[in-house]
Formats: structure tokens, C-alpha cells, sequence
């Protein structure tokens, strides 16, 4: 009658678990479910890094197309320095030249054969933290009138966002770069343009918006997190344009 109850009392002993070794499985448990959401986390967060890259490139392939497109109908003018300008800017810089499109891309009702296009990043005019690279688009009247009066320039400098003459082309572009080409390293106008978009995400634009950013920093961000694509351009020949009053 002794033996039996101390039977039963070390089973139960046995079979139970201590209050230690409950606390100890909840720890290791949390902490492998900590692992495993930190590990969705980045997941993700990788995921969305790559898709936005994918993004910008597809933007930046979209963007040097038409740059492409309009630099291959430039008109530069030998004795019209402005008929193809290369600004710099705080990243990179900013392109206006004379071009002079075929007959199927013209609006209907413009006079004369020879527009303006411009090509420049800018900050995001709703104040986000953002820089989009905008297109600048000019012809008819004012352009012949700009020639004749030598006041390119000041055409150009009518460009900006939100205006009718600009375009929204591509956005969280940080900067466009661009390199002439000169045949024999010499000679007045370049014969191609080696253009480079350069994208960034908005958290990162954020770090090269501020005034304190200097242009090291600057590229040094650039080269370790942007999206950069490149093209060369080849130019037409420089050519006369007739004036007359």
C-alpha cells in the first residue's frame, strides 16, 4: 500500500514541465519568430528595392530614346553658339539645342521646319523630396523669332516644371550627364554626346537635395545606389541657317 503512491508521484513528476522550462521554450520561440519576420522583412524590402530599379530603368531606357530621337535632328549652327547648349548643373547638367524634326512629327500649323528641345532634372514641384527629369519643347513663331534676335538663350531659360512648354518625362531621376565628343579631340562642335541618366530611390534623392551637399558626397551616392543607363548619341553635321527680317 506504501509502493503505489510513490509510483504515481514520480510519473507525475515525469510527465509535467517546470515553470523554467516553459519561460526557456516561449524565449526561443519568440526569438525564432523574430528571426523569421526580420527574414519576411527583407525579403520584401529587397523585392522592392529591385522592382523600383527595374522601374527607373525602364524610365531611363524611355527617357535616352527620346533624347536620342530628338539629338539625331539637331540643327547646330556654327556661328550660333546656343543652337546647342550644355549647362552645368548642381548634378550634371541640363541640354537645349535646335532641332529640326521630320515632316510626320511636326503639329499642324506651326510655321517653319526648326523647334527647340530641352532636356534638364529639377525638383519635384509638389515639395516631396523628389528630382524628375523634365523635357522642354519650343517652335513657330518664337523660335524664328529667338534666331533672328540671338535670345536662344532666354527661351531656354523659360523652362520649368509645371509649365505648358514642359514635360514631366521621368521621375526620381537624380541626374543627366553628359560628355562631347569631339572628333580628334579638337574641332568646335561635337560630333556625338555621351548621355547618362542616372536614377536614385526618393529616400536617397533626399541626401543630394540639401544645400550642405557637396558634389563628392553627391557622387559618391550616386555611384553606390543609383541606376545609371548610357548611350551614345551621334550628332548631325553643323549647317547654315539663312536669317531674314
Amino acid at each position: 500500500m506504501v509502493v503505489i503512491p510513490q509510483i504515481t508521484e514520480a510519473r507525475r513528476k515525469r510527465g509535467g514541465f517546470t515553470l523554467l522550462e516553459v519561460l526557456l521554450s516561449a524565449v526561443i520561440l519568440g526569438g525564432l519568430t523574430i528571426l523569421l519576420l526580420a527574414m519576411a522583412n527583407r525579403t520584401f524590402t529587397l523585392w522592392g528595392d529591385g522592382e523600383q530599379r527595374r522601374k527607373h530603368q525602364r524610365e531611363a531606357q524611355a527617357s535616352l530614346r527620346m533624347i536620342g530621337e530628338d539629338l539625331r535632328s539637331a540643327v547646330i549652327i556654327p556661328d550660333d553658339k546656343d543652337s546647342l547648349m550644355i549647362r552645368p548643373e548642381k548634378t550634371g547638367n541640363s541640354l537645349f539645342f535646335l532641332v529640326s524634326h521630320p515632316t510626320e512629327r511636326r503639329q499642324p500649323g506651326i510655321k517653319g521646319d526648326l523647334c527647340v528641345s530641352g532636356y534638364f532634372t529639377a525638383p519635384d514641384p509638389l515639395g516631396n523630396g523628389g528630382r524628375n527629369l523634365y523635357r522642354f519643347h519650343a517652335s513657330g513663331d518664337e523660335v524664328i523669332q529667338a534666331i533672328q534676335d540671338r535670345s536662344l538663350e532666354k527661351l531656354y531659360d523659360s523652362a520649368a516644371p509645371g509649365k505648358p512648354n514642359t514635360e514631366l518625362l521621368a521621375r526620381d531621376i537624380a541626374e543627366l550627364h553628359l560628355s562631347p565628343v569631339f572628333p580628334n579631340h579638337s574641332g568646335k562642335y561635337p560630333e556625338a554626346l555621351y548621355v547618362t541618366v542616372t536614377a536614385l530611390n526618393r529616400s536617397d534623392m533626399q541626401k543630394i537635395m540639401g544645400d550642405e551637399a557637396d558634389r563628392q558626397s553627391i557622387e559618391s551616392l550616386l555611384g553606390k545606389r543609383g541606376t545609371s543607363l548610357s548611350s551614345l548619341i551621334t550628332l548631325p553635321p553643323a549647317r547654315e541657317v539663312i536669317r531674314t527680317r
